[in-house]
């Protein structure tokens, strides 16, 4: 068998799957050594039903708080303000909120439909979380030189064209105090392949969290290449999933570059890597 022990590294996570289920991950990464199949992208669709909701939700659980580790001392420095842009269901916020009660959070998008029960919960009880909503690809809704750090996770890759990319850029750069952190999490590609694998698993993760359709597909039966597709289908109900288009590593710090951040740290993560790869740049507002 594979090494499934480095492949997932989190052994708590790997004693929680039955050993049949680990026999057909294991054939399916040895399936997925032909190319023909990698690029069909039928493995990730197999791979969910697999694994079920369950425990892509713990896996993503798992990729959040790894990530949280090499970033949390970049947050909020000196005004105790960190803005999260892109927040989604709000699992970004929630997790700094738990372990940085101190912190002032504001979260931002272009949807507050994403937001998960718990998120609208807590909410509703402090102060110290606040979510605005914004027109894609107009300014923020904060003044000059308010926030001590931003954070954009999973983010970029939504903004198109480049032109979007550029703008958000520049408005955090705007809201950012002087040398305040910019903390951006994506998944940077290799070729064109690699492209499209990285859309496939970004609609199958984003049904899981957001589609209660394609949700229970996976809670239920196994999950179709139709219903897989479907998230892919509703632009209008899903902002943003309809014009995916992720950058290379050299687009990127480009990016960061001509808006003005200086590349502090660049780390790649590793765990579960195998299947969500993606890079964590960590970067300096310069004037």
């Amino acid at each position: 068998m594979y090494d499934l022990k480095r492949l997932f590294n989190n052994t708590d996570v790997l004693e929680t799957i039955p050993k049949s289920e680990l026999t057909q991950i294991d054939s399916l990464l040895k399936k997925s050594i032909d190319k023909n199949y990698q690029h069909s992208g039928c493995w990730q669709i197999d791979l969910i039903n697999i694994f079920g909701k369950e425990l892509v939700l713990e896996l993503l659980d798992d990729i959040d708080h790894y990530n949280y580790s090499k970033y949390k001392d970049y947050l909020g420095v000196e005004t105790k303000n960190h803005l999260d842009i892109g927040s989604g269901s709000g699992k970004t916020p929630l997790l700094i909120h738990k372990k940085h009660a101190d912190l002032t959070i504001k979260c931002v998008d272009v949807s507050t439909n994403y937001l998960s029960q718990e998120a609208k919960a807590i909410l509703s009880k402090t102060k110290k979380i606040t979510f605005s909503c914004y027109e894609k690809g107009s300014n923020l809704p904060y003044p000059d030189s308010k926030m001590g750090s931003a954070s954009l996770f999973y983010v970029l890759h939504h903004c198109h064209p480049i032109d979007n990319v550029i703008r958000l850029l520049n408005e955090v750069h705007r809201v950012l105090i002087k040398d305040g952190f910019l903390i951006v999490i994506d998944e940077p590609i290799r070729n064109s392949n690699h492209k499209r694998l990285k859309e496939q698993i970004d609609i199958a993760v984003n049904s899981l969290l957001f589609d209660q359709e394609l949700s229970l597909d996976i809670i239920g039966e196994n999950i179709s290449k139709d219903s897989f597709r479907t998230f892919e289908n509703k632009p209008d109900q899903h902002p943003g999933f309809s014009d995916l288009n992720f950058f290379a590593n050299d687009e990127l710090q480009s990016f960061f570059t001509e808006t003005g951040f200086k590349l502090i740290e660049y780390i790649e993560p590793n765990n579960w890597n195998w299947i969500f790869d993606r890079a964590i740049y960590i970067l300096n507002k310069q004037d």
